[in-house]
């Protein structure tokens, strides 16, 4: 403002410098301060959820169709197949060796497996395949791969490399149900892994992995981010709008009445007025420190009163003698 006083303001610079309009500003401000904190978590919530369910009803899928499976042949079969020949190629590079595995992917049982998982993939699915964890080299041999584009199905005994932390997850024995993690991968982005073990408790014996890109499973999310967001705003709109409307209520306008009083007291004395009720009519009950101001000032106007009538008695007295 550069020092300049409220008496020299526009009356739209007054509202601007307000105590209405600063506490207005400031709740916003406030306001959006807490509804951004507020999304961020319920946002981060809803992520959570929605990728905590995508990857249940993964798993619940992974499981029946593993049954489908098993009542046809058993898979455990084959991924026990592949790791044998997968080890005897040791020092060796498995993928290389493809006829050593021919024999796997030619047999009549293998094929319906394979068929079975196709049949049931569904488009929301980024991968799904059958594999066996390697806990010794850290990686993952392919047994089945359902991907349908021509040529980027892996083939049977391939090998692929996994994070060492993803692996802990993997080699954890004695869990029942297969652990559902996040993961990155280049190109495709964040992958919901879930799945299911060929053999309960024993990750080592295969695993049916299901993996579904994140965009995928949070389909909803940009319906829901709009919705979230307007309710913020909104909500930010009301309590800025109560806040003020409290404000004003409770501080502005009291404070407004007493500056009142006093333009009205110092003109009433210069007229002589003998009115000694300016402040004490406010009747302002706030409770706080604004009531104690209209009383302080109430109790001065009537001292002052006290104090003009004894000088005027005083004065007189002394005039006549």
């Amino acid at each position: 403002m550069g020092g300049k006083s409220i008496k020299d303001m526009s009356a739209r610079e007054r509202r601007h410098h307000s105590l209405a309009a600063r506490v207005f500003r400031l709740s916003v401000v406030h306001s959006v301060i807490l509804g951004l904190v507020c999304f961020l978590i319920g946002f981060g919530m809803y992520l959570n959820a929605a990728a905590q369910q995508s990857m249940k009803e993964a798993y619940d899928t992974a499981q029946n169709i593993l049954s489908l499976v098993r009542d046809e042949v058993d898979p455990g079969v084959y991924s026990a197949w592949t790791m044998d020949i997968y080890r005897s190629l040791s020092g060796q590079k498995p993928d290389a060796d493809s006829a050593s595995f021919a024999e796997i992917s030619g047999d009549d049982g293998y094929q319906r497996m394979l068929e079975i998982l196709c049949a049931n993939r569904t488009e929301q699915m980024s991968d799904f395949f059958f594999a066996v964890p390697d806990e010794q080299t850290g990686k993952v041999v392919f047994v089945a791969d359902t991907d349908p584009r021509p040529g980027h199905a892996y083939p049977v005994g391939k090998q692929v490399g996994v994070p060492g932390w993803i692996q802990r997850f993997f080699f954890r024995q004695g869990e029942n149900e297969f652990p559902r993690i996040y993961y990155y991968l280049p190109q495709r982005g964040v992958i919901c892994v879930s799945g299911a073990f060929i053999r309960e408790g024993d990750p080592l014996a295969g695993v049916l992995f299901v993996m579904i890109r994140a965009e995928d499973a949070l389909h909803g999310i940009r319906s829901f981010t709009l919705q979230y967001v307007t309710a913020i705003l909104a909500a930010i709109l009301i309590m800025g709008c109560l806040l003020t409307r409290r404000m004003k209520r409770t501080l502005v306008t009291p404070i407004n009445a007493i500056a009142d009083a006093a333009v009205d007291y110092a003109r009433d004395k210069r007229a002589g007025a003998a009115d000694t009720d300016h402040f004490a009519a406010l009747n302002i009950h706030t409770h706080d420190e604004v009531e104690n101001l209209s009383l302080v000032m109430a109790d001065m106007e009537h001292d002052m009163t006290t104090y003009e009538e004894n000088i005027t008695r005083i004065t007189a007295e002394k005039e006549r003698i």
